[in-house]
């Protein structure tokens, strides 16, 4: 278990530099782990909580990037990934978005594809409402329950 779990760190700390992130935090049932890039130290501090007890490692590496500030995603009803993958907003280059800024959608419409191993699937949403953010970049590799539309949903 713990040779996992140091692996795991060590490749969420390689995420934490690769994109330049000040800050990551993943929790699960059995343990959570935090993460904080600091640029005024040549260190990252990682913490991991258990049921059992707490555990504080020192990783030491290069000093973070400087770190671009994310905004935060309006409230709303999030339509997410439902799997890893490349995210889409067309089906082809050449044809329309799915959806924009602003498009009422219906519950069943679709509103983005995610390519994983080769398939391409659809994304639809569950509910009605307007969309007030798409914070999926086209193109771009999503995660499982990442936000790909936000929309605020009609009554």
């Amino acid at each position: 278990m713990e040779d996992t779990l140091f692996i795991d760190v060590q490749r969420y700390c390689r995420m934490v530099n690769e994109h330049g992130l000040e800050e990551l935090t993943i929790t699960g049932p059995d343990m959570s782990i935090s993460l904080s890039a600091m640029s005024t130290v040549a260190q990252q501090v990682v913490t991991t909580t258990t049921a059992v007890a707490p555990t504080v490692l020192t990783i030491p590496g290069k000093a973070a990037a400087p770190v671009k500030k994310v905004p935060e995603a309006p409230k709303g009803y999030v339509v997410p990934s439902p799997l890893v993958g490349i995210f889409y907003r067309q089906s082809s280059p050449d044809t329309p978005v799915f959806v924009e800024v602003g498009d009422t959608v219906t519950a069943g419409q679709t509103i983005g594809i995610v390519e994983a191993m080769k398939v391409f699937n659809e994304i639809t949403t569950d509910k009605a409402g307007t969309v007030i953010a798409i914070p999926a970049e086209n193109g771009k590799l999503v995660q499982a329950d990442q936000p790909l539309v936000i929309l605020d949903v009609l009554e």
